[in-house]
């Protein structure tokens, strides 16, 4: 396994190649840890555990910010699916075990790897025929664990989805069973998020299909119908606007996504931005700490993975000149969006390495730009309302340029 550190310009803190399995290790998820570094795990095959069916098991490892091996952890277990940190200082993580029949295994360990509980839920097709259950997703929400999965058998051509909530103590609260909707698919919750105050989850078909879902009850409804909502991934966002925002992206070509973001689930989105990826595609968005997204994509030809940090809006806002600069030509600065309410980006056509806002009284804030590059984004939401002055300087240059500070 290959792990890297990179910091919020972009550049490598460390590299490290962890060869410390004998045999192939495939499927690793990374969470952030409690206290510092990450928990790693993924399916393994080098350390079978004779309770199973010694073939394969979960593997957890902690590394700490230096990235160190702090322990390593196998759990008995047939495969590995989804790790979370929970919000009570543990983790969680999901997969299957295999006896007569593959059941879900829900296993929750502490920030030394001790496992705190384990259940196994154990679930029989219709009329009592041996079953399978296939882990697809895990997610925390107020407290309280949604586990999706999909349920099939041998003598059936295709699979129902499921969904349970359970307590931080690991009982089932109640459970959901979502009937496919053509005889020989295969359909699973891929997603389930809350979205201003609402619960709702999505199935893996290619439309995908999307749900409304009553916490307490687990009653459930198709919503296809009524919305306009086309997304690969999602993840709540608050950083940017004054309520909650669902964003993600939705392919257009191979190579090309489109940055969405939906303030009402019953409307079009109402601001999209194109992004260019490799030919390998988009893998995974996330929310990143200092605000905007981290997106992860892949180069099939060039065998390499691409990061990208764009800001609240999907606009590319670090890092490389190649990563869609706004900037017109023949322009020197460039400032988006202006009039701005809360976030402003400066670009200019040279790097510089700090830059200020001057007030109407001439006072002036400066503001460092560390990665000494050609963009620097600024959080102005304190800012009284009115006509502010920036100014951009390096080594050698000096420029101006006015923006609208909206209240």
């Amino acid at each position: 396994m290959r792990l890297i550190k990179i910091n919020q310009y972009g550049v490598v803190e460390w590299d490290t190649i962890y060869g410390f399995t004998p045999s192939h290790e495939f499927g690793p998820k990374i969470v952030n840890a409690h206290d510092s570094g990450v928990l790693v795990a993924s399916t393994s095959f080098s350390y079978p555990v004779d309770d199973q069916d010694g073939i394969q098991d979960i593997l957890v490892w902690k590394i700490n910010e230096e990235g160190e091996i702090l322990w390593q952890k196998v759990i008995a277990a047939r495969m590995f699916n989804s790790i979370i940190a929970t919000s009570d200082g543990n983790y969680i993580l999901l997969g299957v075990r295999y006896t007569e029949t593959i059941d879900l295994l829900i296993t929750k360990i502490n920030d030394e790897g001790v496992i705190i509980w384990q259940n196994i839920i154990e679930r029989p097709w219709d009329g009592e025929l041996i079953s399978w259950e296939s882990a697809t997703s895990l997610t925390e929400i107020d407290s309280a664990v949604y586990v999706g999965a999909s349920i099939g058998s041998p003598e059936e051509v295709g699979s129902d989805a499921l969904l349970y909530k359970i307590d931080l103590k690991g009982d089932i609260i109640w459970e959901l069973r979502v009937p496919r909707h053509f005889p020989a698919n295969d359909i699973k919750v891929s997603s389930i998020f809350k979205f201003n105050d609402r619960y709702y989850f999505k199935d893996n078909m290619f439309d995908g299909e999307l749900y409304s879902l009553n916490p307490t009850t687990g009653d459930f409804k198709n919503i296809n119908d009524s919305i306009q909502i086309e997304l690969i991934d999602q993840v709540v966002d608050n950083s940017c606007d004054d309520s909650d925002v669902i964003t993600g992206l939705m392919e257009i070509t191979e190579q090309k996504f489109n940055f969405r973001k939906f303030n009402r689930l019953d409307s079009a989105a109402y601001y999209e931005t194109t992004f260019d990826a490799p030919e390998g595609g988009f893998k995974k968005i996330i929310k990143s700490r200092d605000g905007g997204y981290i997106v992860l994509s892949q180069s099939w030809s060039g065998g390499t993975m691409v990061v990208s940090k764009t800001d609240c809006m999907g606009n590319v806002a670090f890092w490389t000149e190649e990563c869609n600069p706004k900037i017109p030509e023949n322009a020197t600065i460039f400032l988006y969006p202006n009039p701005v309410k809360n976030v402003l980006t400066v670009e200019s056509s040279f790097d510089f390495s700090e830059v200020s806002i001057i007030n109407s009284l001439g006072q002036r804030t400066v503001y460092q730009n560390d990665c000494k590059c050609n963009r620097k984004i600024l959080d102005v939401s304190n800012l009284s309302a009115g006509v502010y002055t920036i100014s951009i300087t390096n080594d050698t240059e000096m420029n101006v340029i006015k923006f609208l500070k909206l209240q």
